[in-house]
């Protein structure tokens, strides 16, 4: 579970950004959630999805 914490905390942070820019408040806001989010899902692509991906091509070589 913890593994996938930059996941959760990614769609999250992005979801906070959609409904600043949806209910028209800040758009520092916004930028701040956005950027937050896709880092996070950066981190949870290099850090849980690629040595996974890695590890299955393995298995099947």
């Amino acid at each position: 579970m913890l593994e996938h914490h930059n996941l959760f905390v990614g769609i999250l942070c992005i979801a906070v950004g959609i409904y600043v820019a949806a209910t028209g408040q800040s758009t520092v806001i916004f930028v701040v959630a956005s950027t937050l989010g896709l880092a996070n899902l950066h981190v949870w692509n290099i850090v849980v999805r690629k040595p996974a991906l890695r590890r299955k091509e393995q298995e099947l070589e």
